[in-house]
């Protein structure tokens, strides 16, 4: 499978940053190591955090098309995609949360979470904004948790404890 130059500079930013911090890593370092010119980099990015925000839109997006194309059974299967969407850049993730971007990721997920409950993939056990937040704070860190475990739960296990704290739906664009 041939990476999208998102992914490749996604995952060389990931794999420069183990060593090195962000604040030191130059475009041209990045772009060159990616195989990916410096002008598509300043056609679609101003910062790295750019690049941390857009790819984890793109795997939400990703598990978007999934459910709406498999047209997942219930909550379980619903959660156990999700998180087989994130396992395959869970590591990466991983760096960039030990290494100072927490703020960003997190933040960036919980964007994503009020999308799905917006969009009515998930709904929170109550129906008012107490439970809301709830649900977007604990669906958040409770990813985040997994994202740094050294040895997380399959993704089928964490479909499970998800799906007993959210409800899910078939995805239908509103």
């Amino acid at each position: 499978m041939v990476e999208s130059k998102e992914q490749l500079l996604f995952n060389t930013l990931s794999e420069l940053h183990k060593t090195t911090p962000l604040s030191m890593i130059s475009v041209s370092q990045l772009t060159r190591q990616a195989g990916v010119s410096r002008m598509y980099f300043y056609r679609h990015y101003q910062t790295y955090d750019d690049i941390i925000r857009s790819h984890i839109l793109y795997l939400f997006n990703r598990f978007l098309r999934l459910v709406k194309k498999y047209h997942a059974n219930d909550s379980q299967d619903t959660c156990t995609m999700f998180f087989k969407v994130i396992q395959t850049d869970a590591q990466s993730l991983g760096i960039f949360i030990v290494n100072g971007e927490l703020n960003l990721v997190q933040s960036t997920f919980e964007r994503c979470f009020t999308e799905l409950l917006i969009q009515r993939v998930i709904t929170p056990a109550l129906p008012d904004s107490y439970a809301t937040a709830f649900t977007i704070g604990g669906l958040t860190r409770l990813l985040i948790v997994w994202i740094q475990e050294p040895n997380p739960d399959s993704p089928e296990r964490m479909g499970q404890v998800v799906a007993n704290l959210v409800h899910t739906s078939n995805y239908e664009q509103v």
